[in-house]
């Protein structure tokens, strides 16, 4: 069947504007349409005649019955002709949890309102397949010589790029003075060798300090040669390439040796802010329980109320409301302010997307052992940054928005448009007093919070990636708690990672923030009236492993030996899921 023939499809949508719109787009594309205006009329129809209807097309939110409700009828059924129905939800972008949890349900695919033409140019193929009951995927299990053959060539490619990211002509050199003056005073060399080995390897620190503050002009065009020198498909190589380039953070660093001891100890000696462990509620305990969990922290399966409360837990477990005197009702203000300036119209840039990130930087700095390595300021602003870094967002690239000539490309000089945007929000919540969650901070540690925030969430510039990468490899051999810079760099790096969680997610989730960022860049492509970019999700998805994410995260599990143990191997299976997937699509 080809994707111009016509299927057949029962629309069941009670709002009648949208159902007369869907129609006709349906009937434009070719396709015969019958409608209800509920899913109790919907059953009824297809009980009395399935074999008419080869598509459900249905909405979340119905009286009588909802579309939930009639997707269980449908998927319960004992007709299987009822029970095998294509099933494709509708929703908004306010409802995407609720279509997330009827893909768990049984649902063949979802699609956003409003919709507009060619939003249902794929349902043919979705009836060509058929529907199939989901069921566990072990992308790892090694089913034929040539599946072998296949993982071991993908991994060694992805060595090959890790490798490539974590060297560079001074790290080299240092490991081997380091390695040299370690042979030294295991035979006992005379002490001129060892004083020049040490002076060796000063001047190389010195070097290495250097490089960290010149110029990303060298790490990005490293970055782009190791890409053209891959196997990837051409257009993803374009696709990786457009997103990163040379880029300059703005702003001084302002970087104080040592603030005010380890969070540990903050934590211990803190004082009575009359919002202490023990007077969390149950929610509150739930709230942290959930939180410390990778593989089942799903924002998409909780009410849109738990958000605050999954970050209150995170911020009073590190210690943070205690130690810097933070009322609960600010930092709920706070994250209020937050929440309110990420637009709901975005499906994958949003409030719950930076939640699920916050809990992964939380992760990190708890389980994986970052917390050690960093003052309380730092944290706080880690965990200020992961959660305000979407704010203001378009949804839409820092390219359109250049080449679109807007007014946010204007004011921020075409740097980092997105990110200096949601920092300068950020610093404007801050502000404002009913949501100053730094208020009792003394003047100018605030000011350090607030820079290093900012500059966390410049990070999260692709565009910054290969800098700061290879500047933080630099440094995570030889790490120093008391030199700024390097606690920036992880700062920074753990910003990042966290951009990137959902890499870390069970497939199914993973897939589903996927394809939230693959509507943004279709809507996006629409605008500017030209073609999207890399139009396969799951191309895109391993292009960005391999050469963003899991570098990334093997950066911070050579730093953080907890998060290499964890990470891995989820990314690893998604990885090799999404790459089932192209396969699939290449050769079917």
């Amino acid at each position: 069947m080809a994707d111009t023939e016509a299927i057949s499809v029962l629309v069941v949508e009670d709002e009648p504007t949208t159902r007369l719109i869907v129609e006709r787009f349906l009937r434009q594309a070719g396709h015969t349409v019958a409608s209800a205006k509920n899913g109790e009329l919907a059953l009824r129809k297809i009980e009395r005649k399935p074999e008419k209807f080869q598509l459900v097309l249905s909405d979340v939110y119905m009286p009588k019955l909802n579309g939930m409700e009639l997707l269980g009828r449908i998927r319960g059924h004992e007709n299987t002709a009822v029970a095998s129905l294509v099933v494709v939800m509708m929703s908004s972008a306010k409802d995407a949890a609720t279509s997330y949890q009827a893909l768990q349900a049984g649902a063949d695919d979802f699609i956003l309102k409003p919709v507009r033409k060619g939003t249902f140019d794929k349902f043919a193929e979705l009836v060509r397949k058929g529907h199939t009951p989901p069921k566990p995927v072990n992308p790892l299990r090694d089913q034929t010589p040539r599946s072998r053959e296949r993982r071991n060539s993908i991994m060694h490619e992805q060595k090959l790029i890790v490798d490539a990211t974590e060297t560079s002509p001074i790290s080299s050199l240092a490991e081997r003075v380091k390695a040299l003056q370690t042979l030294a005073a295991q035979t006992n060399a005379d002490e001129q060798l060892r004083q020049e080995l040490n002076t060796l390897r000063t001047d190389l620190d010195r070097a290495m300090q250097s490089l960290l503050l010149s110029s990303s002009a060298s790490s990005t065009s490293a970055f782009v040669d190791l890409v053209e020198q891959g196997t990837a498909p051409p257009e993803a190589k374009a696709y990786i390439t457009s997103l990163v380039g040379d880029q300059t953070l703005h702003g001084a660093w302002k970087i104080e040796p040592q603030l005010g001891g380890a969070v540990a100890a903050a934590t211990s000696a803190s004082r009575d802010t009359g919002d202490s462990d023990d007077e969390a509620s149950d929610s509150d305990a739930h709230a942290l329980k959930a939180v410390f969990e990778l593989t089942t922290f799903d924002v998409w399966s909780s009410p849109e109320e738990m958000m605050s409360q999954y970050v209150v837990a995170m911020f009073r477990h590190l210690g943070l409301l205690q130690h810097f005197l933070i009322p609960k009702e600010v930092l709920e203000a706070f994250l209020d302010g937050v929440a309110a300036q990420c637009p709901i119209t975005n499906p994958y840039h949003s409030f719950r997307r930076s939640v699920d990130s916050a809990q992964l930087a939380f992760w990190i700095l708890t389980r994986g052992g970052a917390q050690k390595h960093l003052d309380a300021h730092d944290v706080l602003a880690v965990m200020l940054a992961v959660i305000a870094f979407q704010m203001g967002h378009t949804g839409t690239s820092n390219n359109y928005l250049i080449e679109s000539s807007s007014d946010y490309a204007m004011q921020y000089n075409n740097e980092s448009i997105l990110e200096n945007r949601a920092a300068s929000l950020a610093c404007g919540l801050l502000a404002v007093p009913s949501s100053n969650v730094l208020a009792n901070v003394e003047p100018a540690k605030a000011e350090y919070v607030k820079n290093l925030m900012t500059h966390c969430i410049l990070a999260t510039d692709l565009k910054a990636h290969p800098k700061i990468l290879s500047s933080f490899n630099l440094v995570a051999s030889q790490f120093n708690g008391a030199d700024g810079v390097h606690r920036r760099l992880l700062c920074q790096v753990i910003t990042k990672t966290a951009d990137f969680s959902l890499d870390i997610r069970p497939f199914t989730l993973a897939k589903y923030w996927s394809d939230m960022k693959a509507e943004e860049d279709v809507r996006e492509a629409a605008a500017a009236d030209r073609p999207v970019p890399l139009t396969d999700p799951g191309m895109v998805r391993v292009t960005l492993i391999d050469y963003i994410s899991l570098p990334l995260f093997s950066a911070v599990g050579k730093f953080l030996p907890v998060v290499e143990a964890t990470c891995h191997s989820l990314i690893e299976t998604n990885r090799f899921t999404w790459q089932a997937l192209v396969d699939t699509q290449m050769f079917s």
